[in-house]
C-alpha cells in the first residue's frame, strides 16, 4: 500500500513542486490557530509523532517532494505539517493512519466524497456524516495557499476523494500506541472547538453468542467529550453469522465489509465473505413467520404502543404485491423509527425517516396511516433506489457506501450494517435462538464477477434487458438473486419492473404504485459471469429417465403455520427452471388458497417446502396438492395429491382452533387437515400462547364445561367511527356514525345517549350538540358475549348557532352510569364537505390530514377561494423552508412548495404566491420568485415526478398592511394543478418582533395547529 501511495504522490508532485491542487475557486479564509502543536517552520515541516503526543521536528523545506520522501523514511510516525491546515494538529500528509470526517469546517454536517480527484464527467459521489472513520490511502494534492487538498480514502467500500479541509488525519502510530490527539475545530457549522481523542480503528471479530457464532463489527466515533477522558464512543453491529473460515475470537480488518485482512494496513488478506443480510437483493422474499415480528418487538421492550405493532401482515402483503423483502424493510423501519416509537413515527406515521434530511430533520413526511407509509416505502421510495434508470441506483441490496441503497440513502456509512444486524436478530427470533435460521442462505444470490459491466438478457442468448453498471464510470458488487439454471445460464430476478412487452419500464419516477410480478420480471445471465455468494444452482440435463417422484415426507406445526416438505422431481431431469405451488382444497375440491413452495435442487433431486397460514382457515377438512410447472418444457408439468403415509405431526391448537392431520381414501392414502373450534364455554376463548381457555373482556373465573362468569367491573374503552356527513338546508350539517363502550351491553333496551362535542382549538371550550341514538343496521359482533346494537348516532350541527372558531369533533357516549368521550377520525374522502356560507362567514367540515384525519370544523371569514383547488390526490400539499425571517417590515422566505404527485418543472410553469389573510377576510397577495432547485427534492423524497422548479424565494414589504393579525397561506399552481393551503410550524418558534418607526411587526406560531401569524400594530396612535 505504501508503494502505491508513494507512486501517486510522486505523480502529483510532477504537476507542481508546491501546489498540486486544482481548485475551481481558491478562497483563503481566516481560521483560528489553536497553538496546541506549535510549528517551528513556515514551509513544509516534516515531523515524527512522539509517544507523549508531541511532534518532533525532523525537516523544514519548501520542496514538497523532499518532504514526502523524508516522511516515508520515518514510516509509521512520519507526518507533514503546514501552517495553513485547518486541523489543530496541522497535519496535511502522513505515512499511514486513519481519517475522520469533519464537514463542519465547510458549514455542513455531511461531506461529499468524489469518485475522481478532477471532477470527471459522469463520476459518482456519496456523502458521509461527521466524525466517521475512513481508510487512508494517501494525500493526492495540497494547496498551500488555501490549506485545502484532496485525500484519497475508502469509506466502507467507496474508493474516492474527500477535501482535506473536511477531515482530520490521524497517524497509525497514534492508534497503535494509544496516543491522544486534538482534532476538530474551525467549525463554521456548530462552533465545535478542538477535542482530545484516543483515535481507534474499526475491526470485525468472530464472537460466540449463545448458539451462534456472530460476525461483529466494532466501530468508533472520531469525537470524544471534551470534558471526558478522550475515549470515543464504540458501537457494535452483529451483521450476521461469521464465515466458516473465521476463527472464534479472531480480529479482522476490512474497508469494505467483505474483503477481510489480518492486519491494520490491509496487506495480509484473510478471505472474502459477503454478509447475507447486507448484500441480499431486496427483490427477494422472506419466510420469517408473521408472529415473529411482534415477538421481536417484545424482545426490544416494545408493545402495542409501537407503530410497528401488528404490522407483519402489511409488510408480508406488500412483499408479495410490490416485490420487496419484508424482513429487510421491517428491519429498516425498526432502525429508522426506533422500533416504531420515534416522534415522527408516532406523530406522522413516518417509519422510515422519509424526507427527514440531515440539514432539516423536521421536514419529515406525514402519512395518513402506517399502512400507507409501508406501502409507499416498498412500492415507490425504495423502488427508486433499486431502479436501473435512477441516478441513485448502486445495486438492489442494503450494502454500504461502495454499493447498494446505502450509497445515496443515508450519510451514515453503517446504515446497511445496522439494518442487517436487526434482520439477523429477527431471523434468530424466528427460531427461538436455537442455533438455526429461517432466512439465512434461503435465497441463492451472486455477484457479477470481477465487477465487469455485462448484460442481463430477456432470454437465453436473447435481447438485452439491461446492463449491470451503475453508470458510465462505476460498478461494484452488482448482486443478483439467482432463481435457477439452464445449461450455462442463470435466471435472475429483475431489479426493475417490466412492461407487457418484457422491457424495462423507464421513467419510473412518473409512475404510481406498480405491482411487481415475481414470475414475469426475470432475466438471464451467463453463469461464468457470476460469482455465487452462497449455494450454487447446479446445471443439469434436460431429459427424464423415469416416472416422477412425488412425496410428502414431513409436517411441522410452528408459529401458526403448517410446514410441509417433500420431493417432486423427474429422475435425471435437470436444467429446466421449475416453479412449485402448494394448493389447499376443500373436500369438494374447491380451491381455497395457494402457497409458493421453496424449491432447491441437488443434482436431479428437487425438494420442496411450503408453509400454510393456519389463521386464514375456517372449520372443515382440507386436501393438499403440489403443482410443478416447468417454464421451458411444459410436457414435464405435473400435480399430485400429497400422500399421508408418513409420520405426521401431533395435533396443534392455534387461534382458538384445533388442527388435526390424518389420511383418507381406500387405496391411495391422501393427507387431510381437519380444522375445528376449541370449545371453551361462555365468555371464553382459547389462548394459543397460554395453551388454555381464557376469559374475554367482561368475564372471569373460567371453569371447564361451563365457561366464565360475568365480571362485575366494566372495561373503559370506547370505539367510534364516522359513516357519513352531508349539508342540509338552512346551514345545517348532518353527521352520522357509531360509538359505544366496549364490554357493555348496548341492546335495544339499553339506556344509551350520544352527544356530539365541538372542542375549540383556540381555548378548549366544549359545545355540546345532542344526538339522536338508534340501532345500527348491522350490530357489531366481537364474540365477547355483549350486544352491540344500539350504537348508531345522528347529530345535526346548526351552524347559525355556533360562534366563529376552529373546532375539532368528539363524541360522548353514556351507557347507564358509564360515560366516555373521544375525538372522531375518518379516512373517508366523502366527509370533506363543501364550504357553507353563513352570516358573512365560511364554515367547512373535513378530516384534517395534518392532524391524522381528525374531524374538524372551521368557521371563519370568507378568506381564500377554495373552489380553485385542483389536485391529483387528496393528500396534503407540502412545503419546507430553509429560512423564514421577519426583518423590519420585510418578510423573507427561502423555501420549497409543491402539490403531492404534481410535476413542477420549468415546462409546467409553476407559480408560487404567499397570501396574507386578515381577520376581515381580506387577502393580500405577494408574488414569489420560482427558482430551479440546486437538487431535485423529488429524488430525496422518492417521488415519481420532477420537482426541479419547486423552490421559491419571497421578499415582501408589509408596510402597506393595515394593523391586524394575518394568517399565512401558500398559493401553488402549475399548468395542470392548483392548491391553496396554510403554512404551519411544527417546531417551537421564538416570537420575532420588529419595530419600524411607529409600527411593530411580529411573527409567531399560533396554538391552533401551530399556524403562522403575522401581527401588525400601529404604536404611533397610542395616547
Amino acid at each position: 500500500m505504501n508503494k502505491l501511495r508513494n507512486i501517486m504522490l510522486a505523480l502529483a508532485v510532477i504537476c507542481s513542486s508546491v501546489s498540486v491542487f486544482r481548485m475551481q475557486e481558491v478562497t483563503v479564509e481566516a481560521r483560528e490557530d489553536y497553538s496546541l502543536y506549535p510549528m517551528a517552520c513556515n514551509a513544509f515541516e516534516v515531523d515524527e509523532l512522539e509517544n507523549n503526543g508531541t511532534f518532533k521536528s525532523v525537516m523544514c523545506t519548501s520542496d514538497y517532494n523532499a518532504a514526502v520522501e523524508k516522511m516515508n523514511e520515518l514510516k509509521e510516525g512520519g507526518v507533514i505539517r503546514h501552517k495553513e491546515s485547518y486541523s489543530p494538529t496541522k497535519i496535511i500528509n502522513m505515512y499511514d493512519g486513519v481519517v475522520y470526517s469533519y464537514p463542519q469546517r465547510s458549514k455542513k454536517n455531511t461531506a461529499v466524497i468524489d469518485q475522481y480527484i478532477d471532477g470527471t464527467k459522469y463520476e459518482k459521489t456519496t456523502y458521509v456524516t461527521v466524525h466517521r472513520e475512513m481508510r487512508y490511502k494517501g494525500v493526492a494534492s495540497y494547496d498551500p495557499a488555501s490549506g485545502n487538498g484532496k485525500v484519497h480514502i475508502v469509506l466502507t467500500g467507496f474508493d474516492g476523494y474527500i477535501d482535506l479541509k473536511n477531515c482530520d488525519l490521524v497517524p497509525m502510530k497514534a492508534v497503535t500506541n494509544n496516543i491522544a490527539l486534538y482534532l476538530g475545530g474551525n467549525s463554521t457549522y456548530d462552533g465545535e472547538e478542538p477535542f482530545r481523542v484516543f483515535a481507534q480503528q474499526g475491526y470485525f471479530k468472530a464472537e460466540q453468542n449463545g448458539n451462534y457464532t456472530d460476525l461483529v463489527y466494532h466501530c468508533f466515533s472520531g469525537w470524544a467529550d471534551p470534558d471526558g477522558d478522550g475515549r470515543p464512543a464504540e458501537w457494535t453491529f452483529r451483521v450476521g453469522p461469521a464465515a466458516e473460515w473465521m476463527s472464534e475470537g479472531s480480529v479482522y480488518y476490512s474497508d469494505d465489509g467483505y474483503t477481510f485482512y489480518n492486519d491494520r494496513s490491509y496487506s495480509s488478506q484473510a478471505g472474502i465473505y459477503y454478509s447475507y443480510y447486507m448484500f441480499l437483493p431486496l427483490r427477494t422474499r422472506s419466510s420469517v413467520s408473521r408472529n415473529t415480528f411482534n415477538r421481536f418487538l417484545e424482545k426490544k421492550g416494545k408493545n402495542s404502543s409501537s407503530k410497528l405493532w401488528d404490522t407483519a401482515d402489511t409488510f408480508l402483503e406488500a412483499q408479495e404485491k410490490y416485490g420487496m423483502n419484508a424482513l429487510a424493510v421491517f428491519a429498516m423501519a425498526c432502525m429508522e423509527s426506533s422500533y416504531g416509537t420515534s416522534r415522527y413515527a408516532m406523530e406522522r406515521n413516518n417509519l422510515f425517516g422519509w424526507t427527514a434530511y440531515d440539514s432539516d430533520p423536521d421536514s419529515a413526511s406525514w402519512f395518513p396511516s402506517v399502512t400507507q407509509a409501508i406501502n409507499e416505502q416498498m412500492a415507490i421510495n425504495l423502488r427508486g433506489y433499486i431502479n436501473i434508470d435512477d441516478i441513485r441506483y448502486f445495486g438492489s441490496h442494503l450494502g454500504n457506501k461502495g454499493s447498494g441503497v446505502n450509497v445515496k440513502y443515508a450519510g451514515d456509512p453503517y446504515w446497511g450494517m445496522k439494518i442487517a444486524a436487526i434482520a439477523y436478530e429477527i431471523d434468530k427470533t424466528d427460531n427461538d435462538s436455537d442455533g438455526t435460521l429461517t432466512d439465512f442462505n434461503s435465497v441463492s444470490f451472486g455477484i457479477v464477477a470481477d465487477d465487469r459491466r455485462t448484460d442481463i438478457l430477456k432470454a437465453v442468448k436473447g435481447e438485452v434487458l439491461y446492463n449491470t453498471a451503475y453508470g458510465a464510470t462505476y460498478q461494484k458488487n452488482h448482486t443478483l438473486a439467482v432463481l435457477g439454471a439452464q445449461s450455462d445460464w442463470y435466471q435472475v430476478q429483475s431489479t426493475s419492473p417490466l412492461d407487457e412487452n418484457g422491457n424495462i419500464i423507464m421513467n419510473l419516477s412518473k409512475q404510481g404504485m406498480l405491482d411487481y410480478d415475481w414470475n414475469a420480471f426475470t432475466g438471464w445471465i451467463r453463469a461464468d459471469e457470476v460469482t455465487m455468494v452462497n449455494s450454487r444452482i447446479v446445471s443439469l440435463s434436460t431429459e427424464a429417465s423415469a416416472d416422477a417422484v412425488e412425496t410428502c415426507d414431513s409436517s411441522v406445526f410452528k408459529d401458526g403455520k403448517l410446514i410441509l416438505s417433500g420431493k417432486a422431481y423427474w429422475p435425471s431431469l435437470t436444467g429446466l427452471s421449475v416453479t412449485q405451488t402448494l394448493r389447499l382444497q376443500t373436500q369438494s375440491l374447491a380451491e381455497v388458497q395457494t402457497y409458493p413452495a421453496e424449491s432447491s435442487a441437488e443434482k436431479d433431486i428437487v425438494t420442496w417446502k411450503a408453509a400454510v397460514d393456519l389463521a386464514s382457515l375456517e372449520n372443515g377438512t382440507y386436501l393438499f396438492s403440489l403443482a410443478s410447472v416447468y417454464e421451458d418444457d411444459h410436457n414435464y408439468d405435473h400435480e399430485y395429491y400429497l400422500p399421508g403415509d408418513f409420520e405426521k405431526a401431533a395435533d396443534s391448537s392455534f387461534g382458538g382452533k384445533t388442527f388435526h392431520l390424518d389420511e383418507a381414501g381406500d387405496e391411495e392414502k391422501i393427507l387431510t387437515l381437519t380444522v375445528s373450534d376449541i370449545s371453551c364455554g361462555r365468555g371464553a376463548v382459547y389462548d394459543s400462547e397460554k395453551s388454555a381457555c381464557v376469559c374475554v373482556t367482561g368475564y372471569e373465573n373460567w371453569a371447564e364445561g361451563s365457561g366464565c362468569t360475568v365480571k362485575a367491573s366494566q372495561p373503559d374503552d370506547m370505539l367510534r367511527s364516522v359513516s357519513s356527513a352531508e349539508v342540509l338546508e338552512d346551514a345545517v350539517i348532518a353527521l352520522n356514525g357509531t360509538a359505544f363502550i366496549e364490554g357493555m351491553n348496548a341492546s335495544t333496551e339499553s339506556e344509551i345517549t350520544h352527544t356530539l362535542i365541538l372542542v375549540s382549538l383556540t381555548d378548549g371550550v366544549e359545545t355540546e350538540i345532542p344526538a339522536e341514538t338508534s340501532d345500527a343496521e348491522m350490530p357489531m359482533d366481537f364474540g365477547d358475549g355483549y350486544d352491540y346494537t344500539r350504537i348508531a348516532f345522528r347529530a345535526l350541527i346548526d351552524l347559525n348557532e355556533l360562534d366563529p372558531d376552529d373546532y375539532y369533533l368528539a363524541v360522548r357516549v353514556t351507557n347507564g352510569e358509564e360515560t366516555r368521550q373521544k375525538a372522531l377520525f375518518s379516512n373517508k374522502e366523502s366527509v370533506d364537505l363543501p364550504p357553507v356560507e353563513i352570516n358573512g362567514y365560511s364554515a367547512r367540515m373535513y378530516a384534517s390530514q395534518v392532524a391524522n384525519n381528525r374531524m374538524e370544523l372551521d368557521i371563519e371569514k370568507n378568506q381564500t377561494d377554495l373552489s380553485v383547488i385542483n389536485k391529483p390526490y387528496r393528500r396534503a400539499s407540502t412545503y419546507s423552508q430553509k429560512a423564514l425571517t421577519l426583518e423590519g417590515s420585510r418578510l423573507t422566505i427561502d423555501g420549497t412548495a409543491f402539490i403531492f404527485a404534481a410535476s413542477m418543472t420549468e415546462k409546467d410553469h409553476p407559480v408560487t404566491k404567499v397570501l396574507l389573510v386578515g381577520e376581515d377576510g381580506a387577502v393580500h397577495t405577494f408574488a414569489a420568485e420560482n427558482q430551479a432547485c440546486a437538487a431535485d427534492p423529488a429524488e430525496m423524497l422518492g417521488l415519481q415526478v420532477s420537482l426541479s422548479n419547486s423552490c421559491f424565494a419571497l421578499s415582501a414589504d408589509l408596510s402597506e398592511l393595515d394593523p391586524g393579525v394575518y394568517r399565512v397561506y401558500l398559493d401553488v399552481q402549475t399548468d395542470s394543478w392548483h392548491d391553496i393551503y396554510e403554512m404551519y410550524n411544527y417546531r417551537p418558534v421564538d416570537a420575532s418582533m420588529q419595530e419600524v418607526e411607529s409600527r411593530t411587526y411580529s411573527l409567531t406560531a399560533d396554538k391552533v395547529r401551530s399556524r403562522y401569524l403575522i401581527t401588525v400594530t400601529d404604536t404611533g396612535l397610542e395616547g
